[in-house]
C-alpha cells in the first residue's frame, strides 16, 4: 500500500455571524507524546514522572484544553487544525528502549489508536468546530528500522499505520479529514495564511548560542526559498518556543533522563495552541499544559 499525497481544500473565510466577532481558525499542535516510555522520578530527580496512565490523563486533558480556548468570544471558529506530527510512540529504536518501554511498537499503535480516536470524538461532542482538518507527519521514533530512512520514510513508519487507520476510522464523520503526509512537509491554506508542517528532525541543533532557531531559519530559507510561508510548525525538540513565524511544540512525557543527560533546561508537559485571525494572522499563541495544576497538587 501506498500512502498518496494528500492536500486539503482552502480553508474559506466564514460570513460573519457576530459584528463583534473576529473569524479564525484554530491550531493545535500535537507531537512527542512517546506513550509507551516510562519515566521513573528516581532517574530524574523527582522532577517527573509518565506511563501510561498518566499519558491517557494528558491526552484528555489535551482534548479539554483545547475546547476550552475555543470559547473565547472576541472570535467566531468554525475551523480547526488538529496536526499529529510524530512521535506519539517511542518504538525500539534504542537498546534502552526495548529494555523499559511499557508496549512494544504494535501494542503501542493499538493504544493510540484507540486514544487518538477518543481525543478527537471528545473535541467533535465539545466544540461546534464544523471542519477539523488533521494533518499526520511521522517522527524519526516511530521508524520500524533501525536507522532513519528518506525516500522510504513513510512505508516504514509504525505511525502510518496509526493515522491510515484512524483515517478509517472517521471515513463516516464528515467534519473530519485526515491529511496524510508523503514526505517531509504538508501546508494548508488558513484564510489565506499558508500553515506548513513537520515533525523537525530534519534540523540539527549543534548547541550554538542561538538555539535551534538559526540552523531551522537557515533550513526552511533554502527549502522554501521565494514562497512565502506565513507559519512553520513542528515538533522533536521537547521545548515549546515561539519564534513569531516557527512554532516549536512541547511534548507531553515532559523531563526524562535523555533530557537531563543533555543539560536540557525543565519544562512542564504542554503542547501549543494558537489562532490564524482572518485580516492579521496568528495571534494568541499559547501552550495547554498537560500537569496537574498546582492546587490539585497542592491538594
Amino acid at each position: 500500500f501506498k500512502a498518496m499525497p494528500s492536500s486539503p481544500k482552502p480553508i474559506k473565510t466564514p460570513s460573519k455571524v457576530n459584528a463583534k466577532q473576529r473569524k479564525a481558525v484554530a491550531t493545535l499542535l500535537c507531537s512527542d507524546w512517546h506513550i509507551e516510555e516510562e519515566v521513573d522520578p528516581a532517574t530524574v530527580n523527582g522532577l517527573n514522572a509518565y506511563n501510561l496512565e498518566i499519558a491517557a490523563k494528558c491526552i484528555t486533558r489535551l482534548a479539554e484544553g483545547f475546547a476550552w480556548m475555543l470559547t473565547d468570544p472576541r472570535f467566531d471558529v468554525r475551523t480547526a487544525v488538529v496536526a499529529l506530527l510524530g512521535d506519539l510512540l517511542s518504538g525500539y529504536i534504542h537498546p534502552e528502549l526495548v529494555e523499559g518501554n511499557l508496549l512494544s511498537p504494535q501494542e503501542a499503535q493499538i493504544w493510540l489508536i484507540d486514544h487518538i480516536e477518543g481525543m478527537l470524538r471528545q473535541i467533535l461532542a465539545t466544540t461546534d468546530l464544523e471542519r477539523i482538518i488533521v494533518p499526520c507527519h511521522s517522527g524519526n521514533h516511530g521508524r520500524a528500522t533501525e536507522k532513519q530512512r528518506v525516500s522510504s520514510r513513510e512505508a516504514n513508519s509504525n505511525e502510518q499505520v496509526v493515522y491510515q487507520t484512524l483515517k478509517r476510522l472517521f471515513r463516516g464523520e464528515p467534519r473530519i479529514e485526515f491529511h496524510i503526509a508523503s514526505g517531509e512537509w504538508s501546508e494548508v491554506d488558513a484564510m489565506g495564511f499558508t500553515l506548513a508542517f513537520t515533525h523537525g528532525d530534519s534540523f540539527q541543533y549543534g548547541g550554538g548560542v542561538g538555539g535551534i532557531s538559526i540552523p531551522i531559519r537557515r533550513g526552511i530559507s533554502r527549502q522554501f526559498q521565494g514562497r512565502k510561508i506565513h507559519q512553520f510548525n513542528m515538533g522533536h525538540f521537547h521545548q515549546r518556543q515561539d519564534f513569531g513565524d516557527i512554532q516549536i511544540n512541547g511534548s507531553m512525557i515532559g523531563y526524562g533522563p535523555y533530557s537531563q543527560r543533555i543539560h536540557a533546561p525543565f519544562e512542564p508537559r504542554q503542547q501549543s495552541f494558537y489562532l490564524i485571525d482572518s485580516e492579521r494572522g496568528k495571534c494568541l499563541s499559547a501552550p495547554i499544559w498537560l500537569d496537574d495544576s498546582a492546587k490539585e497538587k497542592a491538594a
